[in-house]
């Protein structure tokens, strides 16, 4: 395991039902291209402010994506990576920044 993992591994807030909630606000699609998972593939854990830029893993960090976008995003910065591909979607990118904000807004208990 990286030390950037190790050092962020105690730090995850996010709860399942959390995860679910994400999973359902995107459609169970990937939030950046917007395809759906395949059988035997799932939706991975994206960070928005990637861990090793000391984000963590908290429902207001996370978004659900595609091996394929979560790998070729890496640590760069979601918006400007989402910005820079030829299916880039305003509506999903609004999408995010709209999530982003409910879990900031919501106190711990609700979400």
């Amino acid at each position: 395991m990286s030390r950037t993992l190790e050092q962020n591994k105690d730090q995850s807030t996010l709860t399942p039902q959390e995860w679910a909630q994400c999973l359902i606000y995107f459609d169970g699609a990937c939030a950046y291209c917007g395809c759906t998972t395949k059988k035997g593939q799932r939706l991975t854990k994206d960070h928005l402010k990637p861990l090793s830029e000391g984000g963590a893993t908290a429902a207001h960090n996370v978004v659900p994506a595609c091996g394929r976008c979560n790998q070729a995003k890496g640590a760069t910065d979601f918006r400007d990576w989402m910005m820079s591909q030829d299916n880039f979607s305003q509506e999903r990118l609004n999408r995010v920044y709209r999530w982003r904000a409910i879990m900031v807004q919501l106190p711990a208990q609700d979400k």
